[in-house]
């Protein structure tokens, strides 16, 4: 009990320290992505580019790490502080869904820390609306991060937190101004104080 109360009195000062030291820094949220479904490294860098564009403008820094995929090449293990705020993201393919999988249109959710992503889904509905299918994976894994920060009830009827995305909806996507709104942005580092608080 001791060690928990001190381990949430650092915690908290750490916080304190970088509220402090002015309203131009932006809070880190680290994103620990598995790419299963093995998207492009160049649909991948884009996706990345405009998440991270949208939580830039609630005031949240991200920060991808890569994780290792059986049989695949992800570089030198990465290393973050432990008292990071983070989630784990899985970029899944149709044969690992099943036990994942809600509704046949359903194109990701989230669990806790956990986002999973249907991303040969998501590159078919692209396909057929003609659509950038890196700008629909970007708004699609940055709307189910915000649910983690955002936890229950994070449904909006405009703007990134919209329930449900169509082909006759994407085409009035224009890109990147969908965001977070000025109270979603305020929950979010709600979210993310209490992420830090869960280490």
């Amino acid at each position: 009990m001791k060690k928990a109360l001190i381990v949430g009195m650092i915690v908290l000062a750490g916080w304190a320290a970088r509220e402090g030291k002015g309203s131009d820094k932006k809070d880190l949220f680290v994103v620990a992505y598995h790419n299963y479904a093995g998207v492009p490294p160049e649909v991948l860098q884009m996706t990345q580019t405009d998440v991270a564009m949208i939580f830039d403008k609630a005031g949240i820094e991200l920060e991808w790490v890569a994780l290792p995929v059986p049989g695949h090449d992800t570089g030198p293990a990465v290393y973050w502080p432990s008292a990071t705020p983070m989630c784990f993201l899985r970029l899944m393919p149709d044969s690992m869904l099943k036990p994942f999988r809600r509704s046949d249109d359903e194109l990701g959710f989230a669990s806790g820390p956990n986002v999973y992503i249907h991303a040969e889904h998501i590159q078919r509905l692209a396909d057929r609306a003609k659509f950038s299918s890196a700008k629909l994976l970007g708004y699609i894994v940055a709307h189910e991060i915000g649910h983690v920060l955002l936890g229950g009830g994070g449904h909006s009827s405009a703007g990134i937190m919209r329930p449900k995305i169509g082909p006759a909806a994407l085409l009035h996507l224009e890109w990147p101004v969908q965001s977070f709104s000025p109270a979603e942005a305020r929950r979010l580092s709600d979210g993310l104080l209490r992420a830090w608080l869960s280490y």
